[in-house]
């Protein structure tokens, strides 16, 4: 839906585009299914697994006939939309009372046609970091890659005449060489290409730490940290992680290296499973955190859902 997202920008964080991107999918999702909570499912679980479920039901359009044929997260994720939606609606009677963020009301933007860190605005027209931050969460690194093409800054209004007093020049030249060195300058350019925005989206299962999922993928911890903006180490079950493939700032021969190491490893990472009378893939997999009936039949090479008594199923972990 138009979102850039790379090793510098992901425009899934920036609200407004964001909230028109997703306002764009319900629509369509409706326009498709012709039901608010298939289209919310589809938000969720993507449309060819809601269509999947409806198959599986008979056809039905009932989310509720449908449910038990949901992946688990979406079966929790529409009631969930439900009750955030009823207490946003009712807080009153209920006292719940808006908290304050401590964010600017107003702001205003500005476009910005060359890279820029945050640091320099704030040594040179004093913005403090964190409202920067706060106010332009799609920009990872504190970078504004605007060399690839013109980006918006969000700024408080309090600081618009400063930073119009303050010329751009003079912005742009501040600290340039320790700020934005050559290999950031490469780096940036490289995060433009098609190539550098391949990324994949990483479920956090039972057991995982980061310096395991970084060894699985040929990445390192502190990657992972930068790409999900983590201030820790600590993660948990169902958090999803966004991983460059292309290893982001490792060279692209090492990170080819260390993928293919992580890789091999990866494919051996599984149990094996004996079917039980009464069991169901999708059964089977609900033991399994983050583990879907169609991650088991993929691996296994199965053509359909049928299972037998003390078949033999791998499952990947």
């Amino acid at each position: 839906y138009g979102l850039e997202i790379n090793s510098y920008v992901d425009e899934r964080m920036d609200v407004e585009k964001s909230m028109d991107a997703a306002a764009r999918y319900l629509r369509d999702a409706y326009r498709i299914f012709g039901d608010w909570a298939l289209a919310i499912s589809s938000y969720n679980c993507g449309a060819g697994n809601v269509s999947k479920a409806i198959r599986r039901a008979g056809g039905s359009r009932d989310y509720w006939t449908i449910y038990n044929y949901l992946p688990r997260e979406t079966r929790g994720y529409v009631p969930a939309f439900v009750a955030a939606m009823y207490a946003m609606t009712y807080s009153r009677e209920y006292g719940i009372v808006p908290q304050n963020v401590g964010m600017p009301v107003q702001t205003d933007t500005f476009e910005i046609r060359k890279n820029l860190h945050f640091a320099q605005i704030q040594g040179k027209v004093g913005v403090p970091m964190e409202d920067l931050r706060q106010l332009n969460p799609q920009y990872f690194n504190d970078i504004i890659p605007g060399t690839n093409h013109s980006y918006t800054l969000k700024l408080p209004v309090s600081w618009t005449s400063a930073f119009l007093d303050t010329p751009i020049d003079s912005i742009y030249a501040y600290k340039a060489d320790s700020l934005l060195t050559q290999k950031v300058v490469k780096d940036v350019k490289k995060a433009g290409t098609k190539a550098a925005q391949e990324r994949i989206s990483y479920r956090v299962k039972s057991g995982d730490y980061l310096g395991r999922i970084a060894s699985r993928y040929g990445v390192s911890v502190n990657q992972l940290k930068k790409w999900n903006n983590l201030r820790s180490s600590n993660i948990k079950v169902g958090q999803i992680l966004y991983i460059y493939t292309n290893g982001g700032h490792t060279s692209s021969s090492t990170a080819s290296a260390k993928s293919s190491t992580s890789s091999s490893k990866s494919k051996s990472s599984s149990v094996t499973y004996t079917v039980k009378n009464g069991d169901s893939l999708y059964k089977i997999a609900k033991k399994y955190p983050g583990i879907s009936a169609d991650n088991i039949k993929k691996a296994n090479g199965l053509k359909n859902d049928s299972i037998r008594p003390g078949q033999k199923l791998k499952i990947p972990l």
